[in-house]
């Protein structure tokens, strides 16, 4: 499957949802954020995983440009021009400020380790993330919707990011997760290699050529590490 194909399969599935009452109104799917170009050309293909977009992405003061938004929010599929013109939003996220969300500042603790970044010009590798459960921005937040309302989104949330998976094919996928809803998560069988002090790296059925790290998660706050364990975790990375 081409990433052409990924993104007006979202594209269809945002227009078949757009208009409950919890999806952001002023908004459209977001596959991935960051550099896909410098990606690839890394000599590490590394991937993070969250939940769901955020809703502070959009309106006004949203990295995702409401010019963007405009043109392409009620379109059911793309031409040629706007596929283009998506993919360089969705590349140059963190160029328009996208760092300041406090799941990138988690995460890019530890992507310091392996001289990696989403998005600093002359890191050695170049990173991508994803959502779990929906490229679609809702608000209230992903946790606090109801049930009913994260089945409609979650079944083709789940294949859209195992698609992007597929298609990226990353050596390295970072998470950070409580281990019950990685055990209920969308990618499926996994399989615990190893437990850690900064966490654990699970094997995943769906990205067999990937190692995957769950870094330790506490009281909703992602990468919550100590300066120790950051220490054993570049010693393993």
């Amino acid at each position: 499957m081409t990433l052409n194909d990924i993104v007006n399969k979202a594209w269809n599935h945002f227009h078949n949802v757009r208009n409950e009452t919890y999806v952001v109104s002023d908004s459209i799917p977001v596959l991935w954020v960051g550099d896909m170009v410098g990606y690839f050309q890394s000599a590490r293909r590394i991937v993070t995983l969250g939940i769901s977009p955020s809703r502070r992405d959009f309106g006004a003061n949203g990295v995702v440009g409401s010019d963007i938004v405009e043109e392409l929010k009620k379109h059911e599929g793309l031409s040629a021009d706007e596929y283009s013109r998506y993919c360089a939003h969705m590349n140059d996220y963190f160029v328009r400020g996208g760092m300041t969300g406090f799941r990138y500042v988690g995460f890019q603790r530890v992507l310091d380790l392996v001289d990696a970044s989403y998005g600093t010009q002359g890191a050695s590798h170049q990173v991508l993330h994803l959502n779990m459960e929906t490229p679609v921005a809702t608000a209230p937040s992903w946790s606090k919707l109801k049930k009913r309302e994260r089945e409609l989104l979650a079944p083709m949330g789940h294949e859209l990011c195992l698609d992007m998976l597929h298609f990226l094919d990353p050596s390295l996928v970072l998470m950070s997760t409580s281990v019950n809803y990685l055990a209920s998560s969308s990618l499926g069988e996994t399989e615990c290699m190893g437990e850690y002090a900064w966490g654990a790296e699970y094997q995943l059925k769906a990205v067999p050529n990937a190692r995957v790290l769950n870094i330790k998660f506490s009281a909703g706050h992602i990468c919550q590490v100590s300066s120790q364990e950051l220490e054993q975790l570049a010693e393993y990375l």
